[in-house]
């Protein structure tokens, strides 16, 4: 997923051909973008630590969505990051990479799921692709300060006397999640999810 720049591509799921649509109800329609990015070799889980090596060869990140899908999507995230800063004057958008599972409170058979790292983002329209007639969006980080999910340290040290890694400057991803599995080993309900999701998140409430 790496970008010579700041801009980071979303690519979608290939629109398939008019051969390839499925019969439906008595209607020809396009198949299930997940059985059909399968058919094509395209990766359908959310690890992107086990990621095919044709898609390691991707630049950017893709979405389990048709063109026009991930268009509509981009355009729907975009407008309602924009509103949030209208409104709260703070940007709400953010790459989230990875996530902790773990007990609702020590002992309890609930569980519980936290983002760990925040990138904050926007998202910036591009260039009309003409063989899809759909415009391409990048994720563009905005240059403000890196974290951790603070709240998420804080309540793993009191109520686990787990104590995660720090995330700084010199920190890479992997190195982050390299320390904080070594935090977790052997810890009942803990584990790591090495996803990626882009959301709008109130880091107030986080």
């Amino acid at each position: 997923i790496e970008s010579s720049d700041r801009r980071i591509p979303l690519h979608s799921v290939p629109a398939p051909r008019n051969s390839e649509l499925v019969e439906k109800l008595g209607r020809r329609v396009r198949p299930e973008v997940r059985d059909y990015a399968r058919l094509h070799g395209i990766s359908t889980g959310f690890d992107l630590s086990v990621v095919p090596r044709e898609e390691k060869e991707l630049i950017g990140l893709r979405a389990l969505m048709y063109p026009e899908d991930l268009e509509r999507q981009c355009r729907k995230l975009s407008s309602a990051a924009k509103t949030a800063i209208e409104e709260t004057g703070a940007n709400m958008l953010f790459l989230l990479l990875g996530f902790l599972e773990y007990p609702e409170a020590p002992n309890a058979g609930k569980t519980l799921v936290a983002p760990l790292v925040p990138v904050p983002v926007s998202l910036e329209k591009g260039e009309l692709e003409r063989s899809t007639g759909t415009y391409r969006y990048h994720l563009v980080y905005t240059g403000e300060e890196l974290t951790e999910n603070l709240s998420l340290r804080e309540k793993l040290k009191q109520d686990f006397n787990v104590e995660l890694p720090d995330f700084t400057e010199e920190s890479t991803l992997d190195s982050y999640y390299e320390g904080l599995g070594q935090a977790i080993e052997g810890k009942e309900g803990f584990k790591l999810r090495k996803q990626a999701t882009l959301a709008l998140v109130s880091m107030t409430k986080m």
